[in-house]
């Protein structure tokens, strides 16, 4: 994955960016990655606190974004603390989260750490 350089952040911004990404690193496998049914789901279930972008929400907010219909923009969904992360960042976030050859039952795989790294270099 090729991600360009964003353009610059607050120290604040990245500080909360990192947070998130090591987060992922250390604590998400194939195993929790927030599906039910095989569907990916803003919602923790029993195995996961939610997807990348919705584990961010309280469990209020992940009930609104599992309300969307296919149009709808789920920033507007979304709280502010999240949204000042930035759109570019959680669509790679959740790009991240949702490939499933980026992750094993350990947590991130080869082609899933070079992503992170890309991610990383890119927001943080």
């Amino acid at each position: 994955m090729h991600i360009p350089k964003q353009p610059e952040a607050s120290e604040e911004i990245k500080l909360a960016r990192k947070e998130v990404l090591d987060w992922e690193r250390d604590n998400r496998t194939s195993l929790n990655r927030a599906s039910l049914d095989g569907m990916c789901c803003w919602q923790a279930t029993d195995t996961s606190p939610g997807c990348a972008v919705g584990r961010l929400c309280t469990p209020e907010q992940q009930a609104g974004l599992a309300g969307m219909t296919n149009g709808d923009d789920p920033v507007h969904f979304l709280p502010a603390h999240v949204v000042r992360l930035g759109r570019p960042f959680l669509h790679h976030l959740q790009n991240l989260h949702d490939c499933p050859e980026n992750w094993t039952d350990k947590g991130l795989s080869k082609m899933g750490t070079r992503n992170w790294d890309a991610l990383y270099k890119a927001f943080v």
